[in-house]
């Protein structure tokens, strides 16, 4: 099954990253519009902070025993949120401190997108027009509009559209892994 395919390499992935200790996963079958495939959800442990600088996540990704590809994957996207969040807040990225971005369980996240998309092989990627949400979404930074800030900076050339809906659509982690995969639009 799927599911028997992508647990070692899911599991392997948080070993390499350091992350073993730190976060809980889980993988479960989930369905979305009629459509089945696989969910993994992170837990983090209840002892963990939920704040760190960009700097200390490149540290720990460059310093783990994760491959290269996967590496450059992992930095590329987090330099993307750096970036959109250091323009949203009128900073440099050495000085973005990731709030929910920086808890262990994002991190676990984007690291294993990385792994699942650098297993894939060379890949041409397209989408079609993104649905944008409305509404409020509540941060550390009190409620922001959806889309947050730095997902509207993120999606910037990308073809988007509102589809009515309430609540955040994509989250700035989305944003960040589709602007590192240039799909074709």
């Amino acid at each position: 099954s799927m599911r028997d395919d992508l647990t070692p390499l899911i599991d392997e992935t948080i070993s390499a990253a350091g992350l073993k200790e730190i976060v809980n996963l889980e993988i479960v079958p989930g369905v979305d519009h009629h459509i089945a495939g696989l969910r993994f959800n992170v837990f983090e442990g209840a002892n963990n902070t939920d704040h760190r600088s960009h700097a200390d996540i490149q540290s720990h990704i460059t310093h783990c025993q994760l491959s290269e590809s996967i590496k450059e994957r992992s930095l590329d996207i987090f330099l993307l949120l750096a970036n959109a969040e250091a323009e949203v807040h009128d900073c440099r990225v050495e000085d973005v401190k990731f709030h929910e971005l920086g808890a262990w369980d994002s991190i676990a996240d984007i690291v294993i997108a990385a792994a699942l998309i650098d297993g894939l092989g060379p890949a041409n990627w397209s989408i079609s027009s993104l649905p944008l949400g409305h509404g409020l979404v509540e941060t550390q930074h009190g409620f922001l509009p959806v889309p947050a800030p730095a997902t509207s900076l993120l999606l910037s050339g990308f073809a988007c559209h509102m589809d009515g809906q309430p609540g955040e659509r994509i989250t700035p982690t989305g944003a960040a892994l589709l602007k590192h995969l240039a799909p074709l639009s």
